[in-house]
């Protein structure tokens, strides 16, 4: 009887698994046509903005050409004067356009009167670039002494090519003496696409000169196949998929060569699913097999799979009595009984630990201050005993009481007066600990008083320079400055914290400027302070606040911190306002 169900239940588990795959496999192949589909709108969509973007910066150029006086001006007078202030007025025209699309490398104008050419600066800092930009102008030059404007291509973009790079270039007639135009190189225009498949390599076809730019090592040596999604290619053991979109700008084509094992990571998630799904369908087939041949050899069978369970570690397996049988019931019921009381002690035992580490974590934070405080509170002891009545001790008490008033807030941001306030206490008590070792400066800008910084952002900085770089004895100087500027017409805050220290190695360093990309601070606790800044700089300001360490030239170590320029949410009077009334 047990062969018999065996047999049957292979038979049918097996064509059910046959049908799932089939399907599975028919979905993914769909589901793959459909990623190629969306890759092509993509880059349709895209090209569409591309033309846009390239065509708007001609058509402002030209209509700014049109109705500007100072390009009639240029090119009427005869004062050297008035030709070098009406060119710097045309430039800067240029360079406004060109900000309308980050695509484009340079806008220039050509004057053939005059035989003037005039260009914007640069868009990208590239060698290249400047000998292409030089090449235009040469270009203009020799087409005016030999009378040949009018055979250039002004009738819509055209690829050129140049020292092994290849340019997308557009002239405009704006009238019988005034050219303008742009080019773009191909590493601009690639990015103007956006693409948001990383392995995807890009080419444009020329119809009218039948040539590709932009040319891969994948046209070299690739070798073309035919698959079942269309035209593909072998490169490098791997599978290209071809995609060709029409051009807007030029009569030419977008080729996309996108890697086969990019279209299944679209959809991996899919992929996993179906393996779920079909890791589930046998684990539920291999169920019911296991339920139906434990029915049939049922006093053998009770409990082997639970005791098998738990010699494998998992104890929150529970078994239910398959019969009416008292006596199976009641072996199962102890059984159950016996699970669940492991469980409950497992999980015990689990929030028993919780408890343990969060008590460690707790006993940790209470040990970031004791050092400092129990030599400020040393030193305390010194003067008292030098001399009861010293002022040195009450004034040393009082200061070790606003530095640790304000190490202990619980506010998220402050006015840059407060820490820096904080910070002139903290000096002052290691002055206290360190008798005429210390010196320090501190140079702000009036303007910046009320800048938002999170606590502690200068004072970590400093103990950090007394704790690895002050000797006893030995003079050591500490200078903070910080002022006001704009960058992109965005307001920018920007602080620098200067130690006479030894400065770092080049492996600290490169460590420290890149400090957030290691999970934990250095061995040993060394650098945490550090550690911290530099993270709370990230969470709270992104990409735009940057934290950099570099060596002084005659010694030292030089943090700079540039951050937005944002004024504390609440404008209250704090603690410090008596002590800050003066310049810092």
């Amino acid at each position: 009887m047990q062969g018999y169900f065996l047999q049957r239940f292979s038979v049918v588990a097996i064509l059910f698994l046959l049908i799932f795959t089939v399907l599975g496999s028919a979905i993914i192949r769909n589901m793959q046509q459909y990623a190629m589909r969306n890759i092509r709108i993509f880059a349709e969509i895209t090209n569409n903005a591309v033309t846009q973007s390239l065509n708007r910066n001609i058509s402002l150029i030209q209509e700014s050409s049109l109705g500007s006086s100072d390009i009639w001006l240029l090119n009427s007078t005869e004062i050297e004067s008035e030709e070098y202030y009406y060119s710097a007025r045309v430039r800067k025209m240029l360079e406004n356009y060109q900000t309308s699309s980050p695509i484009i490398g340079t806008n220039f104008v050509y004057l053939a009167d005059k035989d003037i050419f005039l260009s914007s600066h640069i868009n990208v800092a590239n060698y290249h670039y400047e000998l292409f930009h030089e090449e235009i102008r040469e270009m203009f030059h020799k087409c005016s002494r030999e009378n040949t404007l009018d055979q250039l291509n002004i009738q819509k973009w055209f690829f050129m090519s140049s020292n092994g790079q290849d340019y997308l270039v557009r002239i405009v007639k704006v009238n019988n003496d005034v050219y303008i135009g742009a080019f773009s190189g191909m590493d601009q225009l690639l990015a103007g696409y956006g693409f948001p498949v990383e392995n995807v390599i890009m080419v444009f076809l020329s119809h009218e000169d039948n040539r590709y730019y932009g040319v891969s090592d994948i046209l070299k040596t690739a070798e073309g196949i035919v698959t079942n999604n269309g035209n593909a290619i072998r490169y490098n053991g791997e599978t290209y998929y071809r995609i060709a979109i029409p051009l807007s700008f030029l009569d030419g084509e977008l080729i996309l060569f996108v890697l086969q094992t990019e279209f299944l990571s679209s959809f991996a998630s899919f992929h996993v699913l179906i393996l779920l799904f079909f890791i589930l369908l046998i684990i539920l087939l291999f169920s019911m097999y296991r339920f139906m041949n434990s029915t049939l050899k049922l006093p053998q069978t009770i409990l082997t799979p639970a005791i098998q369970s738990i010699s494998e570690g998992q104890y929150d397996v529970h078994i239910e009595s398959p019969t009416n049988f008292e006596e199976v019931k009641s072996i199962v019921e102890v059984y159950n009984t016996l699970i669940g009381e492991i469980e409950h002690l497992r999980i015990r035992v689990y929030e028993e630990e919780l408890v343990k580490r969060d008590f460690q974590l707790k006993h940790l934070r209470t040990q970031i201050a004791p050092h400092f405080l129990v030599n400020c509170l040393n030193t305390v002891l010194m003067y008292s005993i030098e001399d009861p009545d010293s002022p040195e001790a009450a004034d040393l008490v009082a200061t070790l009481s606003h530095h640790l008033r304000y190490a202990l807030t619980d506010a998220d941001e402050v006015m840059l007066y407060e820490e820096i306030g904080s910070l002139k206490n903290y000096l002052r008590l290691t002055t206290y600990r360190f008798p005429r070792c210390l010196d320090y400066e501190i140079a702000i800008e009036p303007a910046i008083y009320e800048a938002s910084v999170f606590p502690l952002i200068l004072i970590s900085l400093s103990e950090n320079s007394v704790k690895n770089g002050l000797v006893m004895g030995e003079p050591f100087t500490i200078r903070v400055s910080g002022y006001y500027y704009e960058r992109d017409d965005e307001p920018r805050l920007h602080l620098e914290h200067f130690d006479s220290g030894p400065g770092l190695s080049a492996e600290l360093l490169e460590r420290f400027n890149h400090i957030t990309e290691y999970p934990t601070p250095e061995r040993g606790g060394h650098g945490i302070g550090i550690y911290n800044t530099a993270m709370r700089l990230r969470i709270i300001y992104g990409e735009s606040a940057v934290l950099s360490f570099t060596n002084a030239e005659q010694g030292g170590l030089i943090v700079s911190i540039d951050m937005p320029f944002r004024k504390v949410s609440n404008n209250e009077a704090s603690w410090y306002d008596t002590e800050l009334k003066g310049p810092l």
